[in-house]
């Protein structure tokens, strides 16, 4: 069998449901709740590096959510998977945002989210709480929903995900293990030049035109946003207003998906191997003159769906740098500084005196750094696959640099360091919503209350918890405290009902210990 006719993809299939008024209900209740929980797991993340310097991990917050159920009632009904699902995601806001900061760019931290930014939920196991039976949707303690089955399911589905928009509840099931249909080879290639004045032209001259989607939708969403400014404060006319703001713009947004999949599309089918430029869109939207219309043409979407069709259809992307691809002459003439105003590509080499359209010379320079960028790819995997021993003198150089790393980190870790923490979760149970907490440390830790105000002894730290118990892991003077309670309340819930998140587990470890377990298999050679 051919090897690319066993290839799979991952997909995933969207559908409209079709609701009755008593799950819509159902929905809004879940959502509303799994905000409530992840601006809690956040707060917690947030304050514990802040007051104590600790690093709050997902399998810590995961213990917690039995806990959470016994103080708040209501998550019980709640999918368990779907909460877990809730400091996922937290977690992988997390992992970004380190990843960030590492590479040097602009960190980003995570936010809390309001009830208009946060309006989906998933199940991560299709099966367990998300099921199908006879075209419809049974949910865990939700019930079973109508789905308007627009086309049919392909591949086996791995998880389900819940999500609101202005029109309406939709489903996306993401499917493992869709089967690729590839298609004919055509024998074609073709380079892409990205623009404004044509949504993007191709080495063979053809101009794609910029149907500027947002631009025609201008004045309605004006139309629409001044009909929302117009409306009292909430009132349910105003609500009303912000609906059809919403549908507005996401009809614009839905017309430039549709003319995305189109032209992918056609690309696709006519070409075996596409070319285009690694445009950094984040950076060009900086241009406040074009920021709009940068926006508008959605380069980014467009490549994301472009490669997503390619995948399917058994064809390549390649994305090649765009540094003097609209500079440099497409017939082998020379570099010629130019503005984005000169619109034509004049060749001042009297042996080449090429005159093209600046767009098409660009395109033209794209596909033949794409061919060239992927025989070198192609070559250099060629010369990585003949060289096992090349692969097996990597692997142990990585293996050696790894344990080195625990090593330097081992020797970082200060002696200091309070030992192992057990702390039970901060479970709201007076009216007046104190809470009580059981702190299980070693003797550097021995919070002393009195009055109802925690202080700190001589061998202690100024840090608080936000139960009202002192914790730090250094050691300090004297000094009273501030009581600063982790707390989130959902709409409709008094004070004393809050969400029970804090745990803290650290494994104390001697240094001298620990250095010479990690530096013994290297001192016993």
């Amino acid at each position: 069998m051919d090897e690319q006719n066993t290839r799979t993809v991952r997909k995933t299939f969207k559908y409209k449901l079709q609701p009755t008024p008593e799950h819509e209900r159902a929905l809004a209740f879940v959502v509303r709740r799994c905000c409530e929980l992840y601006n809690a797991a956040l707060q917690e993340r947030r304050e514990a590096w802040q007051q104590c310097g600790v690093s709050v991990t997902l399998a810590g917050q995961g213990a917690q959510l039995p806990a959470v159920k016994e103080v708040r009632p209501e998550y019980n009904e709640i999918h368990s998977q779907v909460l877990q699902d809730v400091l996922t995601r937290l977690d992988r806001a997390f992992q970004a945002f380190f990843r960030r900061v590492k590479a040097g760019e602009t960190p980003g931290y995570p936010r809390f989210q309001g009830a208009n930014r946060y309006t989906s939920f998933t199940y991560k196991q299709f099966g367990n709480g998300a099921m199908l039976d006879n075209g419809f949707l049974v949910l865990s303690k939700i019930g079973r929903i109508a789905v308007r089955w627009s086309r049919p399911l392909e591949g086996t589905p791995k998880t389900v995900t819940i999500s609101r928009e202005a029109d309406g509840w939709y489903v996306c099931f993401s499917c493992a293990e869709g089967p690729v249909q590839p298609l004919p080879p055509t024998g074609q290639e073709t380079g892409i030049d990205v623009g404004l004045t044509s949504f993007a032209t191709l080495s063979n001259g053809v101009h794609i035109f910029n149907p500027q989607w947002y631009r025609k939708a201008e004045r309605r969403l004006k139309t629409a946003q001044r009909r929302v400014s117009r409306r009292k404060k909430g009132s349910h006319r105003r609500r009303k207003a912000v609906t059809l703001l919403a549908k507005a713009h996401l009809k614009a947004q839905r017309q430039r998906r549709d003319f995305h999949h189109k032209e992918a599309r056609t690309l696709v089918q006519a070409n075996d191997a596409i070319y285009l430029e690694d445009v950094p869109v984040a950076n060009m939207g900086r241009n406040h003159r074009l920021a709009k219309s940068i926006s508008d043409a959605s380069w980014a979407q467009f490549r994301a769906i472009l490669e997503a069709k390619a995948a399917y259809a058994g064809r390549r992307v390649v994305a090649v740098p765009p540094a003097y691809s609209s500079q440099d002459g497409s017939g082998g003439g020379w570099r010629v500084q130019k503005s984005l105003s000169v619109r034509t590509r004049l060749c001042p080499n009297p042996k080449c005196g090429l005159v093209l359209d600046r767009d098409e010379n660009a395109a033209r320079n794209i596909e033949r750094a794409g061919q060239a960028l992927r025989g070198a790819v192609a070559e250099a995997a060629a010369e990585t696959r003949a060289s096992p021993a090349f692969m097996r003198g990597s692997v142990k150089t990585s293996h050696l640099v790894r344990r080195l790393v625990a090593v330097f980190q081992a020797l970082a870790c200060p002696p200091e360091w309070p030992g192992r923490i057990k702390r039970a979760p901060m479970l709201a149970t007076s009216a007046r919503g104190a809470s009580r907490t059981e702190l299980a440390c070693s003797q550097f830790m021995r919070p002393e209350i009195t009055d109802g105000r925690p202080r700190c002894s001589a061998r202690k730290a100024t840090c608080t918890t936000f139960s009202g118990v002192s914790f730090a892991p250094k050691l300090a003077s004297s000094v009273p405290t501030t009581v600063k309670k982790s707390v989130l309340v959902g709409p409709g819930h008094k004070a004393s009902t809050r969400i029970p998140l804090l745990r803290y587990s650290a494994q104390r470890a001697s240094l001298n210990e620990s250095t010479n377990a990690l530096l013994a298999p290297y001192t016993a050679m």
